[in-house]
């Protein structure tokens, strides 16, 4: 048996996904270091490795402040294990961009590995995921943008820097 019950971890992923609920629409992404311990690690495997809470907060608040983060306000997860034993859990997570206005979706999924430190924090965080599914579902969303006249500044851009737009 574990450190932690299994009630405790997933206690911990849902406030985890009550936490995101609330911030995707505000923006408010400084508040997701709250969920993680003082010495905790995120592993993002495009912006790299982040030491403490600190360190996570400011790559968070850069990360989503910057096209194509700022227009995928939110996620929710598919399916996760608790992993009693570990203290861990791991879970699909669905990465939506916003509606560019027909009600298209436009998503990529990645996996992700909690590992708990008690007190309602993590201790690390690593994302697993496939960057060319990311960019599929933000190229489309972006040529979708365009078709609708609803593509921002920032989304514009970025494609014409992918090549995407003429």
């Amino acid at each position: 048996m574990g450190q932690w019950s299994r009630d405790e971890l997933q206690g911990m992923f849902d406030h985890h996904l009550r936490v995101v609920d609330d911030i995707g629409p505000k923006g408010d992404w400084a508040k997701y270091a709250d969920l993680f311990a003082a010495d905790a690690t995120y592993i993002e495997p495009t912006y790299g490795t982040f030491e403490g809470r600190e360190s996570i907060r400011e790559s968070m608040v850069k990360t989503m402040s910057e096209f194509p983060g700022v227009e995928m306000p939110h996620y929710f997860s598919n399916w996760h294990v608790v992993d009693e034993e570990h203290g861990w859990i791991i879970c699909e997570l669905v990465n939506r961009m916003r509606d560019p206005g027909d009600g298209s979706i436009w998503e990529a999924t990645n996996i992700s590995i909690f590992r708990y430190a008690g007190n309602n924090e993590w201790a690390n965080e690593e994302d697993v995921y496939n960057p060319m599914q990311f960019m599929i579902a933000i190229q489309g969303y972006v040529q979708r943008s365009k078709e609708l006249g609803s593509l921002s500044p920032a989304a514009e851009t970025f494609g014409k820097n992918m090549g995407w737009l003429g």
